[in-house]
């Protein structure tokens, strides 16, 4: 997804080949901890963008020392209070607290599973039943009528 940083100055044409210096693009280094962002145009949902997934920043040398499997388990480094600790397809995703987080006396939950379900009576069969504690995707919660409409029938 490169053109969600197309309102950076010089990100397409270095992104699309067309430009070959870096350093021409809107992005600065100003010291180990700080960056600059030069935008084309103002962009008012661009700290919106920077909170996206896509700018999420990953450890360089895990990257290089494990190239596409940098993101299993046991690889992955973060620096959140959950782990990945198991990502089995069509099964689950399993976090673990992590003990090296910060503030981790306040990380009251040791495990986090996350299910894959695509059917909304099943997710809602297993939240009402109390498998599950959260349903994240709303197309897969059950329309429920708005008790402020009258039934036309």
């Amino acid at each position: 997804m490169p053109y969600l940083l197309y309102h950076i100055i010089n990100a397409q044409p270095f992104n699309e080949g067309t430009l070959k210096e870096f350093g021409q693009v809107g992005i600065k280094a100003m010291d180990d901890r700080t960056f600059r962002v030069e935008l084309e145009a103002p962009v008012p949902y661009f700290l919106d963008l920077c909170a996206f997934a896509t700018l999420l920043p990953v450890h360089l040398a895990t990257v290089e020392k494990y190239g596409d499997d940098w993101i299993k388990p046991d690889k992955l480094v973060n620096n959140g209070p959950f782990l990945l600790k198991e990502w089995r397809l069509n099964y689950r995703i399993r976090l673990e607290k992590n003990p090296l987080y910060w503030d981790a006396s306040h990380v009251t939950l040791n495990t986090i599973d996350a299910l894959p379900i695509d059917n909304s009576i099943t997710a809602y069969n297993f939240y009402a039943s109390k498998v599950a504690d959260l349903i994240l995707d709303k197309g897969l919660t059950p329309a429920v009528p708005d008790p402020g409409i009258e039934n036309a029938s």
